[in-house]
């Protein structure tokens, strides 16, 4: 035996065991009572009826386990349709335990509904009031912003603002000058208007005295009209007049403080 292994693992290689041993042995046993494959895969002799066998020894046991199985299951299942076998009685408290069940489930419902419902619009509040807190403080940085570049600008300008208020000024004390002066015309004009009135008042009350009024010449009573209407024009452009110098002055005033 110890020769037969030495040669063989010779002969076999590298790739020999003392492991294959007993697989060579069975299979020398098996091919001399049986005979030896053609190849590899093939069935040995009467392997295939042995197979066929089996499988149908097989199958009567499974049947038998099958046929135990359902047997156990029909017992199982009468078992449990006796014992859920309820009188009017006990399908009335079932009904009223689930009647009851619901109310609690439905109460527990509308409980939980009401708290999300709650913590919802308190999350809701704060976000809003967090939101308008948040455009609070951005407006009131906007309008510090658009303050300090305003400050800016107004300090970049005040040099040309210095410069147009100078020549606002100006400009004010020009025209009121220039008013001042037709002020001083319009009472001269004013006066001199008055005087032909009481001259041709004069002469149209003289002529109605000595003569009938419808003899009395038609032109000067036009004079008169006219010089009426001359004084209440030139009343009326003094007061405009004197108006506009004294909003110019205040204004005047306001700049040059």
């Amino acid at each position: 035996g110890s020769r037969g292994s030495s040669r063989g693992s010779s002969r076999g290689g590298g790739g020999w065991s003392n492991d294959l041993v007993p697989v060579v042995r069975d299979f020398y046993m098996q091919s001399k009572r049986k005979g030896v494959i053609p190849q590899y895969h093939q069935p040995y002799p009467g392997e295939t009826e042995q197979l066929q066998q089996q499988e149908v020894e097989w199958d009567k046991a499974k049947n038998v386990k099958v046929q135990r199985v359902r047997n156990s299951m029909g017992d199982f299942l009468d078992s449990q349709e006796a014992a859920y076998r309820f009188d009017s009685d006990d399908l009335q408290r079932i009904q009223e335990r689930r009647d009851a069940y619901l109310r609690v489930m439905e109460e527990e419902k509308r409980h939980y509904v009401e708290t999300q419902k709650a913590e919802a619009k308190t999350r809701t509040d704060r976000q809003v009031a967090v939101a308008d807190e948040i455009e609070g403080e951005r407006q009131m940085f906007r309008a510090h912003v658009t303050d300090v570049a305003m400050a800016r600008l107004e300090h970049y300008n005040y040099c040309d603002k210095i410069r147009a208020e100078k020549v606002h000024l100006t400009a004010l004390k020009k025209k009121r000058a220039e008013y001042r002066d037709r002020i001083n015309q319009v009472k001269r004009l004013f006066k001199k208007t008055q005087s032909s009135l009481d001259k041709i008042q004069a002469v149209i009350a003289k002529d109605e005295f000595l003569f009938e009024p419808q003899r009395v010449k038609q032109v000067h009573y036009k004079k008169r009209a006219e010089f009426v209407k001359q004084l209440e024009d030139f009343e009326s452009e003094l007061a405009a007049k004197e108006s506009a110098i004294h909003e110019w002055t205040q204004e005047v005033a306001r700049v040059e403080k």
